[in-house]
């Protein structure tokens, strides 16, 4: 892929160089804390052209990082369509498709010649038909749980995900909670298919006993809520004579045999 394509939406963005082409080095100073908005900027250039030389010595790999890097400086429209191209030249069509999808939402009107959009648009066409589309969502009284998407163990991002572009293939669909079970489905798509999926999250089980609350020891039943107690009194003046005619007769003014406890006065 020659230069052209890539150098002519930076000059609309802004982003290009005025100076000479000369060789850059291989890497840029990042841009840190306390960095003026203009230093952001310089940096944004400095990678754009050093993905530029990269794409002419047909080092794709490399000039995608660099304009990966670049974006996450400065989100510009103009990335996303570099990106565009750079992801199909190496061989990443779902990701060049959704780069030239960004870019066709966030091209401001007027900031671009009509031509460049019709391009763009004529790529995206062409990935479309080899490409397939997933969206994912909670099920229906769920929808205002916090909850993410991870695509192939990628996370995606929080709920919902929406036309999420796919190779055609086998994919692992993961949809994780605080609290709640991972919802894990496979799936497998086709050139072509959009395919909906509805993730229904339920409570791990260690989370849903932590959710109740500790029960307090049931209270000891006093003596005189006791089954036996009240059969014993439901006999009362017997046990009663029983206990005053003993106590008369000294039975209990001495110890039972081998007992050390002290004798029972019943006359107290």
């Amino acid at each position: 892929m020659s230069r052209g394509p890539v150098l002519i939406l930076l000059l609309w963005a802004g982003l290009a160089p005025r100076a000479s082409q000369a060789e850059l080095p291989a890497s840029s100073p990042p841009v840190g804390p306390g960095h003026t908005e203009a230093a952001a900027r310089e940096q944004t250039r400095r990678l754009v052209r050093e993905a530029a030389q990269l794409m002419d010595r047909g080092e794709v790999a490399g000039a995608v990082a660099k304009l990966e890097q670049a974006r996450r400086l400065r989100p510009d429209p103009s990335l996303d369509y570099n990106l565009g191209i750079a992801y199909a030249e190496g061989g990443r069509p779902a990701e060049a498709a959704a780069a030239l999808e960004r870019f066709l939402a966030g091209a401001a009107p007027g900031a671009v010649s009509q031509d460049r959009l019709e391009e763009a648009r004529g790529r995206l066409r062409a990935l479309a038909p080899t490409l397939a589309r997933l969206s994912v969502r909670l099920a229906p009284g769920q929808e205002g749980r916090s909850a993410s998407v991870l695509v192939d163990n990628r996370l995606l991002g929080p709920v919902p995900v929406v036309g999420h572009w796919l190779v055609p293939g086998p994919h692992e669909v993961r949809v994780t909670a605080p609290q709640m079970r991972d919802f894990i489905v496979s799936v497998v798509l086709t050139a072509g298919e959009e395919r909906s999926v509805s993730a229904l999250l339920v409570p791990r089980p260690d989370a849903a006993a932590a959710l109740i609350p500790p029960q307090a020891p049931p209270a000891p039943v006093p003596v005189y809520r006791r089954w036996w107690f009240w059969t014993a009194v439901s006999g009362g003046a017997v046990v009663a004579a029983a206990l005053i005619g003993a106590g008369a007769a000294g039975g209990f003014n001495r110890r039972a045999p081998g007992s050390d406890l002290d004798p029972l006065d019943v006359a107290r």
